[in-house]
Formats: structure tokens, C-alpha cells, sequence
């Protein structure tokens, strides 16, 4: 019965673990493209190391999105205002600065 037990929780873990249900992040692939019409707030580069900080309106809030190396991942969002959103991506590009990158 144990076996059975284990085996179904590392199933419940994988499934969230794949699903960034663990790690609270919605990770999607996206073109440039997709992101025309959206506040690109931050480019963030160090060296050949470039990292973008992009905040999405959505109905009355927004998400924020940072791209690294072709890759999203909504690190906030907000149902209220975009605030929210601001606020994280000012604590970000901050943490970004101290990390060596220059922020534009």
C-alpha cells in the first residue's frame, strides 16, 4: 500500500511541478511579435546577456512578463491595476542592476 501511496504523490508533484503550479510562474514561447501593443518598460543587457521586463494589460490589471534567452515567464499579474505589476518590475530591474546589468 505504500508503494502505491508513493507512487501516486510523485505523480500529483510531476504533474504541478510541470504544470509551474510549484513554482508559481506561467512559462510560455512567444514572438516579438506577440508583444506589440504591451508596455516594454525594462531591456535590461549584460554582454551578450539580455533580459526584458514587459508589462501586458489585461482587461482592468496586467501581467508581467520577463523574457530571458526566447523565453516568458508571467512573473506577475494583477486583476485591479497594473500597479502591482510596476511595482515588481521596478524590484526586478533593481535586482537586474545590482547583477552587473545595464537597464534602459
Amino acid at each position: 500500500m505504500s508503494q502505491f501511496f508513493s507512487a501516486f504523490v510523485f505523480m500529483i508533484f510531476a504533474l504541478f511541478l510541470f504544470s509551474g503550479f510549484v513554482f508559481g510562474t506561467e512559462q510560455v514561447i512567444i514572438n516579438s511579435s506577440e508583444i506589440t501593443g504591451s508596455k516594454l518598460d525594462s531591456k535590461c543587457i549584460r554582454g551578450s546577456d539580455e533580459r526584458m521586463l514587459v508589462i501586458v494589460p489585461s482587461d482592468m490589471g496586467c501581467k508581467l512578463h520577463y523574457i530571458k534567452a526566447g523565453t516568458v515567464n508571467v512573473i506577475a499579474s494583477s486583476v485591479r491595476s497594473e500597479a502591482h505589476c510596476e511595482k515588481i518590475r521596478g524590484e526586478v530591474s533593481q535586482k537586474l542592476r545590482t547583477a552587473g546589468f545595464t537597464c534602459q
